[in-house]
């Protein structure tokens, strides 16, 4: 495969999946999300970390074509390797950020995911396109910086978001997800504003049993 991953070694059943947050803010908890997978793996749960196709070690680049589509088919390629490789009856998906929302379409294609943790996920793609712009305007490059293939790329932190991706983002809304992605949904967010309780009314609408409840500690 050209995915790039992390299994701590583990005897259980019950396989975890986590799908990480995209660019800086993945750099933010890159060590808290290792230290997560050793404690569930310590817990009796096999857990595998990767890097996203062109992210990361994995093969690529993030301005190549078709990233939303490559990063839920990077989704599906885990959970494959997980039941095929390792072996386990059950799966669940833990995605943080826009990890939250790429694990929700991935879990929604293949059917068969038993549970998905959603920490603080980007339920909108439209507004997360608008933070990944202010972070942008906040973090200017270096002035001998290559210039941006496109105007409307958007390079926050070191990360390019193409014009393309940044156009398929746009089209991600969680809250009109059409079917459940999983029986049983843990949906923890640092607000308990509109948008959080409509999705949490969304999901149990689509027939998911969803435990909804606060991010302690997100900011930090």
């Amino acid at each position: 495969s050209d995915l790039f991953g992390w299994l701590p070694p583990a005897a259980g059943n019950r396989g975890v999946v986590l799908c990480a947050a995209h660019g800086y803010e993945e750099l933010c908890v890159h060590r808290q999300w290792g230290a997560l997978a050793e404690r569930l793996a310590a817990a009796g749960m096999p857990t595998l970390r990767f890097d996203y196709r062109g992210t990361g070690d994995s093969a690529g680049h993030d301005e190549e074509p078709q990233r939303l589509r490559a990063w839920i088919d990077s989704v599906h390629a885990a959970v494959r390797w997980m039941r095929e490789q390792v072996g386990v009856r059950e799966v669940a998906l833990v995605g943080l950020r826009l990890g939250g929302a790429i694990a929700t379409l991935a879990a929604k294609e293949l059917g068969d995911v038993d549970m998905l943790a959603l920490l603080a996920p980007t339920i909108s793609g439209r507004g997360y396109t608008r933070e990944m712009k202010a972070l942008a305007a906040f973090s200017p490059m270096p002035e001998n910086a290559p210039a941006p293939e496109s105007p409307d790329d958007i390079e926050a932190g070191g990360f390019v978001l193409t014009a393309e991706t940044v156009e398929a983002l746009k089209r991600v809304d969680l809250r009109q997800l059409d079917g459940r992605p999983a029986q049983r949904v843990l949906l923890l967010t640092p607000a308990d504003g509109p948008f959080e309780k409509r999705l949490a009314q969304h999901l149990r609408e689509q027939g998911a049993e969803v435990e909804a409840g606060p991010f302690d500690g997100f900011e930090e």
